[in-house]
């Protein structure tokens, strides 16, 4: 959606590339802190990704 890598989002966020490649890797809900999953999902806010509900996002032009 957004053509990030891991390292794009990893720098972005300010989340090790290692955590978010668990995080992409895991099946379900993260088993990263609280605080990791935020800045990982501010991030996506950030760059216009809107999550709606459980398990759907768009894109704001």
């Amino acid at each position: 959606m957004l053509g990030w890598n891991l390292k794009v989002l990893a720098e972005k966020s300010g989340v090790a590339w290692a955590t978010v490649q668990r995080m992409q890797n895991g099946d379900g809900v993260p088993t990263q802190s609280a605080k990791r999953v935020a800045a990982v999902q501010k991030a996506f806010e950030e760059a216009g990704v809107r999550f709606i509900g459980e398990k759907g996002v768009t894109l704001d032009e």
